[in-house]
């Protein structure tokens, strides 16, 4: 064999790559394919169009039912403006005038129907005192003295107002007569009456004269 010859044979086997290195460089190939984004582009576009749609179809439903269902709890239910407009006040100076009357009249021949009557206008702790303090040292002066007050609210005005409380100011004439001094003598003061919305009707919670 010529030196020609060998040379050739040499360079072609410098440039060609043993066994060992191809089979090094086909699993590279490999890793980079599975690498490559081209498999999960082909899982995405595995769903079906049609149910695509269908999915994208009730995701718009079910955002529409809540978007409406948000907007009526705000409305018919949250919304403070028109839990504490002019109607709900005029309400509550209703029922605490109302109650502010039945609390501070009553008549020693009608004591357990005038305290039925003011109950039924009071809850929560203040109940508990009312009926403590209405048998304890209300109905016995009042039997003894033969007592008979009438009260008449003057003027009442909100002082705060929130969705389920508020507190009224009360102006009120208290006209009281007993069997050793029938002249009647009327006595003025004015209340602070904290007022409780419970089960849609406004109570008294607390009576405070000032």
């Amino acid at each position: 064999m010529t030196d020609d010859v060998r040379d050739i044979d040499s360079a072609a086997s410098e440039a060609e790559p043993d066994a060992e290195d191809r089979e090094t460089a086909e699993p590279l190939d490999d890793e980079a394919e599975a690498d490559s984004p081209a498999p999960i582009e082909r899982r995405r576009r595995g769903l079906p169009p049609r149910l695509r749609k269908i999915l994208s179809t009730v995701l718009v439903v079910l955002l529409l039912i809540s978007g409406g269902v948000a907007t009526w709890l705000y409305f018919k239910q949250y919304r403070p403006d028109q839990q504490t407009d002019a109607g709900v006040a005029r309400s509550v100076v209703s029922a605490a005038s109302d109650g502010t009357t039945a609390l501070l009249s009553y008549s020693a021949d009608s004591l357990d129907k005038d305290f039925a009557a003011a109950r039924s206008h009071l809850a929560g702790d203040f109940l508990s005192y009312y009926d403590q303090f209405s048998q304890q040292s209300v109905a016995p002066v009042a039997k003894q003295k033969s007592m008979k007050t009438r009260a008449k609210v003057t003027g009442a005005a909100v002082s705060e107002l929130h969705p389920d409380s508020a507190v009224v100011l009360v102006f009120v004439d208290q006209v009281t007569t007993t069997k050793d001094s029938p002249q009647p003598s009327v006595a003025v003061s004015s209340v602070l009456v904290r007022m409780t919305r419970i089960n849609g009707n406004w109570l008294i919670t607390k009576f405070t004269p000032v």
